[in-house]
C-alpha cells in the first residue's frame, strides 16, 4: 500500500469514528493593556460553523466560553449580542456579562437546528449603565 492510500484510509477512519468536537474559547487577559479581568466586545459577533453537517458520525459539537482565570469572575462587556451558531452544546462559565451601552438588548444567543444542552456555570448578567426611565 502506498502512502496516499494510507492517508486516505486515516481520513476515512477519522470521519467514521469521530464522535465529539469540543471548541473552547478561552478569554486571555494581558496584564498591561486591559483592565483587570475585563474583555470588551464593541460589536455584534457570531461564532458559527457548519462542520457538524459535514461529519456524519459526529454526535456532539460543543462550544465552551470561559476565561483563563479561575477566580474572580471575568467581566465580559458587550455592546451588542454574542451569537453561537451551529453548536449543539454550548457552555458558558465564570463570566459576569455586562452591557456597555444603554440599549435595550445585549447578551448571548444560541441558534442551532438541534440544541441538546445549554449550560451556564457561575454566569451573572448585569447592566453597567443606567437607562433613562423617564416616560414622556
Amino acid at each position: 500500500m502506498n502512502e496516499d492510500d494510507i492517508d486516505s484510509a486515516y481520513v476515512y477512519y477519522n470521519e467514521v469514528a469521530l464522535r465529539e468536537i469540543v471548541v473552547t474559547f478561552n478569554l486571555v487577559f494581558p496584564t498591561t493593556t486591559s483592565p483587570a479581568n475585563t474583555c470588551v466586545i464593541n460589536s455584534a459577533i457570531t461564532i458559527s460553523s457548519t462542520i457538524a453537517t459535514k461529519i456524519k458520525s459526529l454526535q456532539s459539537f460543543k462550544a465552551i466560553l470561559t476565561s483563563n482565570l479561575n477566580s474572580p469572575m471575568t467581566n465580559l462587556q458587550l455592546a451588542n449580542v454574542l451569537t453561537f451558531d451551529g453548536f449543539d452544546h454550548v457552555e458558558i462559565a465564570y463570566l459576569q456579562v455586562t452591557s456597555t451601552t444603554p440599549q435595550d438588548y445585549y447578551g448571548i444567543t444560541v441558534t442551532a437546528t438541534t440544541l441538546k444542552e445549554f449550560k451556564l456555570d457561575n454566569v451573572l448578567f448585569t447592566r453597567s449603565k443606567q437607562r433613562d426611565n423617564n416616560i414622556q
